[in-house]
């Protein structure tokens, strides 16, 4: 009989908490460090513009022929009212999510492994790819992070 089944209390694994723990740490860094680098870009400047009115309005209005549906404006119209209508807080609800992704995929560790899991949540943490749209106010990060949420699921 192991000691966890003697004393009734369960063993937590340290080393996989403190490992996931470096790499949230990590991923969060690098995509909420200095988030007012560049200037907004043109795409941020829409998404800007819809969330905008809806911030002073409390209006969406979906144009099914253009534009994308209201998921990333009412996500970071939270941000906004709780932070301001600036760069930092609308970039900082995309960033949030690729810090999320990240953290889903440590929950992959059933089917990759302890070692496999840790390996891609890193390799997502640092990935130029991932960062970048985990720090540009736009939509694809939501079909990333509900994308894994389903496979996670």
């Amino acid at each position: 009989m192991t000691d966890e089944e003697q004393t009734g209390e369960k063993q937590f694994d340290w080393p996989w908490l403190l490992s996931c723990g470096v790499v949230t740490v990590l991923a969060t860094f690098v995509r909420f460090f200095w988030l007012t680098l560049k200037p907004l870009h043109h795409d941020e400047g829409v998404n800007g513009f819809f969330l905008t009115n809806l911030f002073r309005d409390g209006v969406y209005k979906y144009d099914p022929e253009n534009y994308h549906g209201p998921t990333l404006y009412y996500i970071s119209l939270a941000f906004t009212k709780l932070f301001g209508l600036e760069t930092i807080p609308i970039r900082a609800s995309v960033a949030v999510f690729g810090v999320l992704i990240v953290v889903l995929t440590l929950f992959l560790r059933r089917y990759l492994g302890k070692i496999g899991a840790l390996s891609a949540a890193t390799f997502l943490a640092i990935s130029p790819g991932m960062v970048y749209i985990s720090r540009y106010f736009i939509h694809e990060i939501f079909f990333v992070f509900l994308g894994l949420a389903v496979v996670v699921s």
